[in-house]
């Protein structure tokens, strides 16, 4: 990204820093993406390699077994890091964003001080002021994608699996439909897929977890969290941040049930998935980004 000498220039004039540029990060997302190329190629050429040696039987085999898919085995642990960098790749493109995004309306009020020194210096106290509010929100915007991201890169190292490549199956297993908004449409296949997966478990927690939408409040109030694919999951989050991210300033919702519900997904410490999506009664509000308000949902009853 290159800023013209006049932008610079009036940059210069109201006091404003210098934008980062944009182009180490490009260099940075590149040697990521090169990256996680090659551990996700060494994971598929590993499983392919592992899977001729599991053909045999002995000690050999299982310490074999045991070195590729305990938790810190090779194989876990390539996928892991292939996710955890794939993160960082995200994290650096919605920067750049934020970045390239600022820069037009900053440009835009730095080319008007110019013109205004000369012809309307009393201008330049507002001009300055205008370039503070989109610096700051530059600030603001950067520092929210640190902590999003920040908090989807603390994804769990835990990778539960038993003889055979069994997933654990640890806690309790609540009644789903109890808390699914629609209780008619089957989702054993969904609930068998997270069962699957390495380190879910079933939730029993009663603490909040948070659902970014652009759904109005009267629709999710009356009808409850559903899934966009029928028969699919509904996906919530226990950093109330990271959901803001997908309301795109509009709707954050609360969701509170009494026994838990849902599952803890074992690849990521901040997700819950709800097969079925969430009843209407264990929605508990909404957060209005564009007003700031918190909006009761009048049918709330977790029991």
């Amino acid at each position: 990204m290159m800023i013209e000498p006049a932008v610079l220039v009036g940059f210069d004039l109201l006091g404003i820093a210098p934008l980062p540029g944009t182009a180490q990060l490009d260099r940075h997302i590149g040697e990521l993406d090169r990256a996680v190329g090659r551990l996700r190629l060494l994971a598929q050429e590993g499983v392919h390699a592992y899977g001729q040696a599991d053909l045999n039987r002995g000690p050999a085999t299982d310490a074999l077994h045991a070195y590729m898919t305990s938790p810190d085995g090779a194989l876990p642990q390539a996928a892991d890091l292939a996710d955890r960098l794939t993160t960082a790749a995200d994290g650096l493109r919605v920067s750049k964003g934020v970045i390239e995004w600022v820069v037009g309306p900053l440009s835009a009020v730095a080319l008007a001080a110019r013109v205004a020194v000369v012809f309307a210096p009393h201008l330049l106290p507002r001009l300055s002021a205008m370039g503070a509010r989109f610096t700051a929100m530059l600030r603001d915007a950067l520092s929210r994608v640190g902590r999003i991201f920040a908090s989807l890169f603390k994804t769990s190292r835990v990778r539960a699996a038993g003889a055979g490549g069994r997933t654990a199956r640890a806690g309790p297993k609540p009644d789903y439909r109890a808390v699914a908004a629609n209780r008619s449409t089957p989702v054993d296949d969904v609930v068998a897929e997270e069962l699957r997966r390495p380190g879910n478990r079933w939730r029993t927690e009663n603490t909040p977890v948070y659902h970014g939408s652009r759904t109005s409040p009267d629709r999710i109030f009356e009808e409850g969290l559903h899934p966009y694919v029928p028969g699919d999951r509904v996906y919530t989050s226990l950093d109330s941040e990271i959901a803001r991210w997908y309301a795109r300033g509009r709707f954050t919702y609360r969701v509170r049930t009494s026994r838990g519900g849902g599952f803890a997904r074992g690849d990521s410490e901040e997700t819950v998935t709800f097969p079925g999506g969430v009843h209407r009664r264990f929605v508990e509000g909404a957060d209005d980004h564009r007003t700031g308000d918190f909006l009761p949902n009048p049918h709330f009853d977790p029991g």
